[in-house]
């Protein structure tokens, strides 16, 4: 009886990586079946694996028998172990039987308990001890370090010791941002009371705040109307995407009503050339008050002076001639709005 041809190991347990070598029954055809298989018609294959197979074998022989075999090969793992391990860059440690000082990894293959190779790793990693980083700064801001304020570009280091005892120098560059850029449309704004007007600064800022908010229609936008009795002053800071902020100022000045009563107009006059008091006319005001017209009389009733303007005044001639030492009836005409008014008293000229 001719024995039934086969494969003539038994299941094996082989490392991982590990070469093997496997064979059927001699004197056949061959048919194999299987990863890594190069040449699945030969008696014996030769693989390396890295993982459990199943391999399989047809064996015909001469006398016309066949027979079908296969073989279960157990890959053990490859173990492999990585730790690290932190120090100072100076420190002179001992890995693996060899002092060193240089950071990277240092491995070394043993045998485990299976009496395959493992891989013992161990990261050596040296501590920074020299590190920095960048802190941008608002023109005009401050920022504290360790205690100390700082207002300008530069850098800032000061050295600490580290959990392993180290030197360790950490630096802050401090960048400054320049300061946002905007305006006032209208700076300085004169109206009536209760009369609206509109504040208005560059838009596109990430935020608007108004101070006082007092007859603002908002004090987070870039554009209020402003409703007010009284002058006021304000403020208005503005802050871009970085953060940094700058302030404008809006001053909105309100004058009374128009009311040629109100106005100051001086009984004395004294035109000597000194530089003071050598005028008579209406003191100036602020106000929309406008004067239309001043006529001067003397004591006889004879006109010795006339002009008309937004500002007139007479200065103490008469025809070309200092006009003498007299009391004189002024007539001033006022315009407002709603209508005109006229304003009859006496001037003393006095030399």
């Amino acid at each position: 009886m001719i024995p039934l041809p086969g494969i003539n190991q038994q299941d094996l347990e082989i490392c991982a990586g590990e070469t093997v070598t496997i064979s059927a029954t001699a004197g056949g055809s061959y048919v194999w079946d299987g990863p890594n298989i190069s040449t699945p018609n030969t008696q014996t294959q030769t693989v390396t694996l890295f993982e459990n197979t199943t391999f399989t074998v047809t064996v015909t022989l001469p006398e016309g028998c066949e027979g079908m075999d296969e073989i279960n090969i157990e890959v053990l793992p490859y173990e492999s172990v990585i730790s690290q391990l932190e120090k100072c860059p100076e420190e002179i440690i001992v890995v693996m039987g060899q002092q060193v000082t240089a950071a990277g990894f240092y491995c070394d293959t043993i045998s485990n308990a299976t009496g395959c190779d493992s891989l013992i790793c161990l990261e050596v990693i040296n501590y920074n001890s020299q590190t920095e980083i960048i802190q941008e700064l608002c023109t005009g801001d401050s920022i504290v370090i360790e205690g100390v304020a700082y207002f300008e570009e530069q850098s800032v280091c000061n050295t600490f010791t580290s959990s392993f005892g180290c030197d360790s120098t950490h630096c802050i560059n401090i960048q400054l941002i320049p300061e946002p850029t905007a305006q006032v449309m209208i700076t300085e704004i004169t109206v009536a009371q209760g009369e609206e007007t509109q504040l208005e600064v560059t838009a596109g800022f990430e935020m608007y705040e108004w101070f006082p908010t007092t007859g603002l229609s908002c004090t987070d936008c870039h554009n209020p109307t402003a409703t007010i009795t009284e002058t006021t002053e304000y403020t208005v800071s503005l802050t871009d995407g970085d953060g940094c902020t700058t302030q404008l100022l809006v001053l909105v000045t309100v004058l009374p009503p128009c009311d040629a009563e109100r106005l100051l107009i001086p009984n004395v006059f004294t035109p000597d050339g000194d530089g003071l008091n050598d005028k008579f006319g209406v003191v100036e005001f602020e106000g929309f008050e406008m004067i239309s017209s001043l006529k001067i009389f003397d004591r006889w009733g004879e006109k010795v002076y006339e002009n008309s303007g937004t500002d007139p005044f007479w200065d103490g001639t008469i025809d070309g001639k200092a006009g003498p030492s007299d009391v004189y009836v002024y007539i001033l005409k006022i315009v407002c709005s709603d209508g005109e008014a006229i304003l009859v008293g006496d001037v003393t000229l006095i030399r």
